[in-house]
């Protein structure tokens, strides 16, 4: 076990379910890995904050994907036959349907 974890877990052990606290972060490390583990341990001794959902918070955030990248989107589409506005055709169907 690396020297950071180490340390994280004795001055976890000190407090009242801390044994529980430091296994909630070794269940955690199996599912993001060790390196998550170490850098929320190396951390942890930075700030002097120990308590678990502090951590665990932190591990997850630094173990979570990249966000995705901007896509390029495609230029506005332009119409190749511009609509014409047409009175007598919207009078024509209006008259059709009236009946007259």
């Amino acid at each position: 076990m690396p020297m950071v974890i180490r340390v994280v877990r004795d001055r976890r052990l000190k407090s009242p379910k801390g044994d529980r606290a430091f296994v909630e972060r070794l269940l955690l490390a199996r599912e993001l890995g060790l390196e998550v583990l170490e850098v929320a341990g190396e951390r942890t001794i930075e700030t002097g904050v120990i308590r678990a959902p502090v951590a665990i918070n932190a591990m997850r955030r630094w173990a979570a994907p990249p966000r995705p990248t901007a896509l390029d989107q495609p230029a506005t589409p332009r119409l190749r036959l511009e609509p014409i506005a047409d009175g007598a055709r919207d009078d024509s169907l209006r008259e059709v349907r009236d009946g007259r």
